[in-house]
């Protein structure tokens, strides 16, 4: 299991902060902002926690033409660390941008960690990641579209790939994940409508310091 600071997009950031070496200071600064901000307000943060415990009933949609999702075999975190500031710029995703790349290679070089990413007509389009965890529960880590591919009923598709992935891994029981009012307004619904169920929900708040 990953520490808890791996679980949430958020965090109340204290000293110095400088970018890691795959992130250029221009490219840093605009993301990190909004935390450094955050530091002197307060932000409550409401997070849904969702599972499901056998596959959805039914015959899945046809997949559009062009679309497939692969995966990154062997694991690259430099694949995992471009798609965290891809997708989650617009949602700000913003704790692990301080990770280095032994970091991220510490996560993803592990037999039970697996991502996959989506491309529409070989342009890359979102990516998700898997972790195996005891018991057969699997997580879905991280899951979201590169901004300019959302509003297009994609990551409905990427959605159900997901899901057909990770009960196809060897002794899946449950899968679970969960999403936050910092992600895409339409996540949580998106989640409940491919038969994720609600089984927890949590408010966080930054205090003042």
């Amino acid at each position: 299991m990953l520490p808890g600071t791996w679980r949430l997009h958020y965090t109340t950031w204290t000293g110095s902060i400088s970018p890691p070496d795959s992130v250029s200071r221009d490219e840093f600064l605009p993301i990190i902002a909004p935390a450094l901000l955050g530091r002197f307000m307060n932000e409550e943060i409401r997070v849904y926690h969702l599972q499901m415990h056998e596959p959805p009933p039914g015959n899945s949609p046809p997949i559009p033409e062009g679309f497939r999702v692969i995966k990154i075999t062997p694991p690259d975190p430099r694949v995992n660390a471009r798609f965290y500031r891809e997708v989650g710029r617009p949602w700000s995703w913003r704790e692990l941008l301080v990770w280095s790349e032994e970091d991220w290679t510490r996560v993803v070089d592990r037999p039970e960690f697996h991502t996959w990413v989506a491309k529409l007509n070989g342009d890359e389009v979102g990516y998700f990641e898997f972790e195996q965890q005891d018991g057969g529960d699997v997580e879905i880590v991280h899951f979201g579209l590169i901004d300019g591919f959302t509003g297009r009923g994609l990551g409905r598709i990427m959605l159900l790939e997901a899901i057909r992935v990770a009960w196809e891994l060897p002794g899946t029981r449950r899968l679970w994940l969960h999403t936050c009012t910092n992600d895409h307004p339409g996540a949580l619904e998106n989640y409940k409508r491919r038969g994720f169920e609600l089984f927890k929900t949590e408010i966080k708040g930054k205090e003042l310091p």
